[in-house]
């Protein structure tokens, strides 16, 4: 078998693994026509080209020349993952395509989540979960993720989207380092911001969300370090990989001409200085522990609050905050807001 032949067919595999990891979160069966559609919706293949230029006879006959990967139901209608001899780790290959989130390491989808009411620490016992993106409400919500290769959720961002979609209250993030909470963070805020814009509304005043961030990855000077110059840099290579259909404006004194998001650093935030934003649905926070390290707690809420509507959802996400922890945070944040952790 060629080189050219050989790399199309372990294309073809790869992309039928994409759109079935969509549809499930285990071994189940899924209907071959679904997964074909699921296939078709990203991939700019069609499966009925591949069914032409393969001179197969069905869309079963695809998967069986994979007969490693997937099993085939006994009608031929239904297809699954293979089941193993020995547990396989759901930290698949193939769920984070090599790029922009290649950073995701094989933990992202073993921890262990924890849900709690941030005011009293107490543990939500059925908190709000999405295993698979079958089960998120809004099928437009995808389009973000799927241009951020996301095609499997990681074990946090299975509580941060449904969360986040839900816009009932404040939201305290604490994930470690290359688990998917950033990712997972902007894919809903953006997605948010999409159906949000679909929505018949009149346009008042401001964006519909505000990003703040440690630096900026436009303009350094001595009070940037290097990692959170970079981590501005990675949010802001993010945001122009999906955002080709919204207005982004960067800088606190273009927040209230700014239509769909605003990046501010918080040094750009002049003190007690209040802003109109009457159109202002999302405020989060990237990296809110180490702001707060270097300003206080006192004068970080002073700061926001000026220009941070009482019906805005605030969303803060850290890598960890040192004790007494994340409590600290219920004065900047409504009173049932939630804690979303990997940490114990």
């Amino acid at each position: 078998m060629s080189n050219s032949i050989q790399s199309t067919k372990e294309a073809v595999k790869q992309n039928l693994k994409i759109a079935l990891s969509l549809l499930v979160s285990s071994n189940e069966f899924i209907p071959v026509s679904k997964v074909v559609k699921q296939h078709d919706k990203f991939c700019n293949v069609s499966f009925d080209v591949i069914i032409y230029e393969g001179n197969f006879q069905s869309y079963s006959e695809v998967f069986e020349c994979f007969p490693h990967e997937f099993i085939i139901s006994e009608d031929r209608q239904n297809v699954a993952f293979k089941r193993r001899h020995s547990p396989t780790l759901p930290a698949l290959a193939y769920t984070h395509i090599v790029g922009i989130c290649s950073n995701l390491k094989k933990r992202a989808w073993l921890s262990s989540i924890y849900v709690r009411k941030l005011a009293t620490n107490e543990v939500i016992h059925e908190p709000l979960r999405a295993m698979n993106f079958s089960e998120i409400a809004i099928p437009q919500q995808i389009l973000y993720i799927k241009k951020m290769n996301v095609f499997r959720l990681t074990c946090i961002q299975q509580y941060i989207l449904p969360y986040i979609f839900s816009c009932t209250t404040d939201i305290a993030i604490e994930g470690t380092k290359y688990t998917g909470r950033s990712v997972g963070v902007i894919a809903s805020l953006l997605s948010q911001i999409h159906m949000y814009k679909k929505a018949s509304r009149i346009k008042k005043r401001g964006p519909i969300a505000v990003i703040l961030l440690q630096s900026s990855p436009y303009q350094l000077n001595n009070t940037d370090n290097n990692a959170s110059t970079n981590y501005a840099n990675y949010i802001s290579k993010l945001l122009r990989l999906i955002s080709e259909y919204l207005d982004i404006k960067i800088g606190f004194d273009l927040i209230e001409t700014s239509k769909d998001l605003c990046v501010i650093t918080f040094k750009g935030i002049r003190e007690y200085e209040k802003k109109t934003l009457s159109d202002l649905k999302f405020f989060v926070v990237f990296n809110v522990e180490k702001i707060i390290a270097k300003v206080g707690l006192e004068i970080f809420a002073a700061r926001i609050k000026p220009f941070v509507p009482e019906w805005a959802i605030s969303i803060f996400v850290m890598e960890e905050y040192i004790d007494p922890g994340p409590i600290l945070l219920r004065d900047c944040l409504k009173p049932d807001a939630i804690f979303i952790s990997d940490k114990s």
